[in-house]
């Protein structure tokens, strides 16, 4: 697995609509206003992320601001935390 540094999020984009805990659809048309739908694979070297989002936590970003990488033939895309909507 890729390792991010400082203020980065390592992200795989989450495709197709999807169920929250709570019964709320999220259409995969929320993408289209240039905000996607993630979740956190890796997170970076400062210390302080990890009390704000961790492995595993699911998030809208925004994908034109992010840096999209390819690795073992999965797409990735490192976020810095100032490009981070909200947490699902």
């Amino acid at each position: 697995m890729l390792n991010v540094i400082k203020d980065n999020y390592l992200v795989e984009e989450i495709t197709g609509e999807e169920t929250t805990e709570a019964g709320v659809i999220i259409p995969d048309a929320v993408s289209k206003g240039g905000v996607n739908k993630g979740i956190i694979k890796a997170v970076g070297t400062n210390d302080d992320l990890n009390l704000i989002l961790c492995v595993d936590a699911k998030i809208f970003f925004k994908k034109h601001l992010a840096t999209e990488i390819k690795h073992e033939g999965e797409t990735y895309f490192v976020v810095n935390i100032k490009n981070i909507i909200a947490v699902m």
